[in-house]
């Protein structure tokens, strides 16, 4: 396990990690051979799982982000402004659109009534299984006062 944490400030994050996941999707793939004395192995790399403050995870992911109407990236849910801020908290859907969790295939085609733009750059990954493999931010969440309800 590799926890790769360092990627520079940039205005188009999807244009530095193309790459990367490119190449991890012909490593998960193919593998690479690898000489060990007399004996030859084909290792294999998987990516399990990315984390990403709000803004990045709604980058990679093509959402719209967490202010748009649906910026909730595990349900469907239709937000509602309060105050020139959107909020979750009391919002209902319209019986023609009920709240549902998002599937992995939202993430992997693009679900633009739903706010998910463009499909992921992890959707050619044998890894990406499900829509938590994109972590909760654990370091933000610690400044919500998260620490101290445990």
């Amino acid at each position: 396990i590799i926890d790769v944490a360092c990627v520079p400030k940039t205005k188009n994050l999807q244009s530095f990690l193309v790459p990367m996941i490119k190449e991890l999707e012909d490593l998960s793939k193919n593998g690479i051979v690898v000489e060990f004395g007399d004996m030859k192995y084909r290792l294999k790399v998987h990516l399990f799982g990315s984390y990403g403050d709000i803004p990045s995870v709604s980058e990679v992911n093509s959402l719209k982000g967490h202010n748009s109407n649906y910026g909730c990236r595990f349900c469907t849910i239709r937000g509602k402004q309060v105050s020139r801020t959107m909020s979750f908290g009391n919002a209902t859907n319209p019986p023609d659109d009920p709240i549902r969790k998002r599937t992995i295939e939202d993430f992997k085609n693009g679900d633009v009534v739903h706010g998910i733009k463009n499909p992921s750059i992890f959707r050619d990954l044998p890894s990406y299984l499900t829509p938590s493999f994109m972590g909760i931010d654990k370091f933000h969440l610690l400044s919500l006062n998260l620490a101290r309800m445990i």
